[in-house]
């Protein structure tokens, strides 16, 4: 297994990546919904909101409306985008090598 190899060789910095990776596709999901707007088709977008359910409706209730939805949801992702972020940092913490 090539994920074994990567784990040995980036050691904690494998988290780091991983999250950084997460958080990169949240982004881009956030800027595919607000290019998709309250005309577009969000069907496929819809099991996201289910994890970031209390940013979403706390945000779609100060902007009700078609126009609120991509808005809601970009507010969201950015919420887990701050998170992913946030585990990345916290990884730097770990100590380098874990002694047997």
């Amino acid at each position: 297994m090539r994920s074994g190899r990567v784990a040995a060789r980036l050691g904690r910095q494998t988290l780091t990546l991983g999250t950084l990776v997460v958080a990169a596709g949240y982004a881009w999901l956030a800027e595919t919904a607000l290019s998709i707007g309250g005309d577009g088709r969000i069907e496929w977008i819809i099991p996201g909101l289910a994890v970031i359910g209390v940013v979403f409706y706390d945000a779609l209730g100060t902007r009700p409306g078609a126009g609120g939805f991509p808005h809601a949801f970009a507010l969201g992702l950015g919420l887990l985008i701050a998170l992913g972020v946030a585990v990345a940092g916290l990884v730097q913490l770990f100590p380098r090598h874990v002694k047997d």
